[in-house]
């Protein structure tokens, strides 16, 4: 099996050399050596877990088996103050009968916090407060079988006044405001293609993951979709 390391990102493109200073995590799996950046240290990757070629990525199975990946030094983040989650991925399947394993792809997810994935075909985002999963918001037509990036950024406009959006290729899907308080860290890391409460287990490639600290704009998350050359092809 091959042995990939990972090396230090300085720079993906303009956008991230401007914004360097809100990069709370930036892992690659796009290129031969995994480059990792912001503040969280590199991820340990389990010996079974390979990467794919000649298109580099991150090889998910979907199986419960799947060992978890979490993010080292997660444990402190939060979306109180806003954020932004980015993914590039390739969904393996296309699933649509709810609680049926091919129907739900977890891409991150903080227990009793937030989760970020593919819910019977749209892109779903949520959180908790108080213990209760009240921040739902959904994007239709997912696509599967194919590279996308997907995002998720969260505004805080006042006390008890925040603004979610999801946006699918660049162009945003959907949003909605909130007129409530948002839970802040609660000690549990970010986990990667994997959660809680059902068949949450990611089936496809994994190329890219980012989280800013803030949240990005339109024109901002367009951007990055530019810089994805699996978009292009």
């Amino acid at each position: 099996m091959r042995r990939f390391l990972f090396s230090l990102s300085l720079t993906v493109s303009g956008l991230l050399c401007a914004e360097d200073r809100g990069l709370f995590l930036h892992y690659d799996f796009t290129q031969p050596a995994i480059r990792q950046g912001g503040i969280c240290r590199q991820l340990e990757l389990p010996p079974d877990m390979t990467i794919s070629c000649p298109e580099y990525s991150l090889i998910l199975t979907g199986n419960f088996s799947q060992p978890e990946l979490s993010v080292p030094e997660s444990t402190f983040f939060s979306l109180k103050n806003g954020g932004t989650l980015y993914a590039l991925v390739r969904f393996d399947q296309n699933g649509m009968e709810s609680g049926q394993p091919d129907a739900h792809d977890m891409i991150l997810f903080k227990q009793e916090n937030l989760l970020f994935g593919r819910d019977c075909g749209e892109l779903y985002f949520n959180m908790q407060t108080s213990g209760r999963w009240c921040w739902a918001v959904r994007a239709p037509d997912i696509p599967t079988e194919r590279w996308t990036a997907l995002a998720a950024t969260v505004t805080k406009n006042g006390t008890k006044n925040y603004t979610v959006r999801l946006y699918i290729d660049g162009r945003k899907a959907a949003e909605k405001t909130f007129l409530q308080e948002m839970d802040g860290p609660n000690g549990n890391p970010v986990a990667i293609g994997r959660g809680w409460g059902g068949p949450w287990c990611f089936c496809g490639l994994l190329g890219k993951l980012m989280i800013f600290d803030y949240a990005l704009s339109d024109d901002e998350v367009a951007g990055l979709c530019r810089e994805e050359p699996y978009l292009k092809k």
